[in-house]
């Protein structure tokens, strides 16, 4: 697969590292006869967070609207159940009254209705918003605040003019619309204009989540298996003139979302989600110790090992994380003297147990460390997501000298 960046760079999508190899020679040699910059290979991650986050509270410039959310880890269970329902999910902000009302679409909607029972997360099914990122991602937008059980709440969810269905009603759309109908003309002005701002804003708030799914606060990679809640949406009453006086209102709420999910998971300890491939090796019981040496330099998780009945040939069953990955096949050739077979296959994704933001806390830690955890130098989540900011352009927090000594100059004694 070949792509386009916004920065204009050409990606290539390879299976693995001897696939990208041959390819990049047959564009040299075969399809480009022009000179060409090739960048180091890249790695896709995923941010997460591991534990509940705190409350924030953010607001627009003309505090007009004032919010109030929090994030959480997904269930395990949830994320798996998203990330084979990709389509299913897309499918949801389809107008498409016929997928809908087919069979295979109202058994998706068991299923994850299931699924959220399972976990305990019922009440949480009934407040779903939107998924993320690309409206389809493992993330989800819950709406927590006081509209999300009033009759607006219904029609943005089932009605035709609604790109969302979280509440799963399509057989009571014309129910629903008549009772909001009546509803409507019950209020009063000011909860009418309240009410008519909040259905304009429903685009901006589910975009500002797109924004803050697709690219994390740690590099700016996709989230994954994050639950975000607003838990309240209030609306201050302004005069019209005013209302966008610091720009379309709609324009300051989406920016304003973004950040405050950005800040809420912030603070739930972020990690990062690294893919793995299976390896399968094949050495000789005689170099099975270089072997070994090979895979925990490369940070492998060695899974299994047993030798093959009437033979001296041991099997190694590991998993590599896909960044240490390269060079990996020439390096266990030339450590086992090309006695060594490995085949790779991508097998899952894993939480980096190390924590990117780490510092010393204790009194030991910090009298072996002091104030910069850097000083520690084994935190590899730091390192990788110091590498990503790099490559991306983006700031790193970094000192170009650590221990410099003043330099004087000796003059010679005549």
């Amino acid at each position: 697969e070949i792509y386009v960046q916004e920065s204009g760079e050409h990606v290539i999508n390879a299976a693995g590292e001897m696939h990208l190899e041959r390819c990049l020679r047959d564009l040299k040699d075969m399809f480009a006869p022009i000179p060409l910059e090739i960048s180091p290979p890249i790695v896709s991650f995923k941010e997460t967070i591991i534990q509940a986050g705190t409350p924030i509270r953010c607001r627009t410039r003309g505090k007009v609207c004032t919010m109030t959310m929090h994030a959480k880890p997904l269930p395990k269970q949830i994320v798996e159940f998203l990330e084979q329902n990709r389509n299913n999910i897309s499918s949801i902000f389809r107008k498409n009254t016929e997928y809908k009302s087919s069979p295979r679409f109202k058994d998706f909607q068991a299923k994850m209705l299931d699924v959220f029972v399972s976990v305990g997360w019922t009440k949480e099914f009934e407040k779903i918003w939107s998924f993320g990122p690309k409206k389809c991602g493992p993330n989800i937008l819950f709406n927590c605040s006081d509209y999300s059980n009033t009759q607006y709440w219904k029609s943005i969810c089932v009605t035709d003019d609604a790109t969302k269905l979280s509440r799963f009603r399509d057989d009571e759309d014309g129910f629903v619309a008549s009772e909001v109908q009546e509803d409507l003309d019950a209020l009063s002005d000011d909860e009418h204009w309240k009410l008519s701002l909040l259905q304009s804003l429903d685009f901006s708030i589910t975009n500002g989540f797109q924004l803050a799914t697709a690219a994390g606060p740690l590099c700016e990679e996709p989230l994954s298996g994050v639950a975000f809640f607003i838990d309240s949406l209030e609306i201050t009453r302004v005069p019209d003139e005013e209302l966008n006086k610091y720009g379309p209102f709609k324009g300051q709420i989406m920016p304003t979302i973004c950040q405050g999910l950005r800040d809420s998971f912030n603070s739930g300890i972020p990690h990062l989600v690294e893919p793995y491939y299976s390896c399968l090796l094949q050495v000789p019981s005689k170099w099975f110790g270089d072997a070994t040496s090979v895979l925990l330099g490369r940070r492998a998780k060695i899974c299994n090992e047993q030798f093959l009945e009437g033979t001296d040939i041991c099997m190694i069953d590991a998993n590599v994380p896909v960044v240490e990955s390269f060079g990996f096949a020439p390096e266990i050739m030339r450590k086992t003297s090309g006695a060594a077979r490995t085949q790779l296959q991508f097998s899952h994704w894993a939480i980096l147990e190390e924590d990117p933001n780490w510092k010393p806390t204790t009194e030991d830690e910090q009298e072996e460390f002091g104030s910069n955890a850097d000083a520690r130098g084994d935190n590899v989540a730091r390192m990788l997501v110091d590498d990503i900011r790099k490559r991306k352009g983006l700031h790193v927090e970094e000192k170009l000298i650590e221990h410099a000594d003043k330099q004087r100059t000796l003059s010679k004694k005549k």
